[in-house]
């Protein structure tokens, strides 16, 4: 592969990854969450922008006699220097402080984002899954209801399963309410104009 096939199998890759980070939901919360973007924005505005001018005066030049006719007058050739220098209010240590309390903040909302995320998914997952199988119980109860209409199946089957399938259904309502609660604590990290956009990432993700 050439010099210029290189150039753009790196720039494909680039731009792979960068499209895959932006569906990311984990990552669109770290470039989206409030507290992350309002120290980055700190960082940059203050501690790297930010500077004092020092300025001073004064003059420059040495002393000559000048002879006109019969006089003479000592006077000093040259003129005035000003010396201006701009130097940063904070120091590259404290640069560096600020620098590591935002890579732990990222790290920390990081962190807790994906934790979220999974319980959102594993509960939706779970759901799901669950749904399908209650829809199953559900023929099959229909099933052994004609079998104890005809004879075949004593009613005390009928009665047990009845019974087992509607705890089955209590615990799947408690499920959606714990899902909801998920996906309130998910959204809870971005505003609320980046709500839907966030929506949209976790059912593509949650249907791959």
């Amino acid at each position: 592969m050439n010099h210029r096939g290189l150039i753009i199998s790196n720039i494909i890759l680039f731009l792979w990854c960068s499209v895959s980070l932006a569906l990311d939901p984990v990552e669109f919360i770290v470039q989206h969450n409030p507290d992350i973007q309002e120290l980055r924005a700190y960082n940059r505005s203050i501690f790297s922008r930010l500077k004092v001018s020092l300025k001073g005066h004064g003059k420059y030049g040495q002393a000559t006699t000048i002879e006109t006719g019969w006089e003479r007058e000592k006077t000093t050739l040259g003129g005035d220097i000003r010396v201006i220098a701009e130097m940063p209010i904070f120091s590259p240590q404290e640069k560096l402080q600020m620098r590591l309390k935002e890579l732990e903040l990222t790290r920390r909302i990081r962190r807790e984002a994906s934790g979220a995320v999974a319980r959102y998914r594993g509960l939706k997952l779970w759901i799901e899954r669950e749904g399908e199988i209650i829809k199953a119980l559900e023929i099959e109860l229909e099933w052994i209801k004609k079998r104890v209409e005809t004879g075949v199946e004593p009613q005390k089957t009928y009665i047990e399963r009845a019974i087992a399938l509607r705890q089955r259904k209590q615990t799947l309502e408690t499920k959606q309410t714990e899902l909801q609660d998920a996906l309130d604590t998910v959204l809870s990290f971005v505003p609320k104009s980046d709500r839907d956009a966030l929506k949209q990432l976790l059912e593509q993700y949650g249907n791959k």
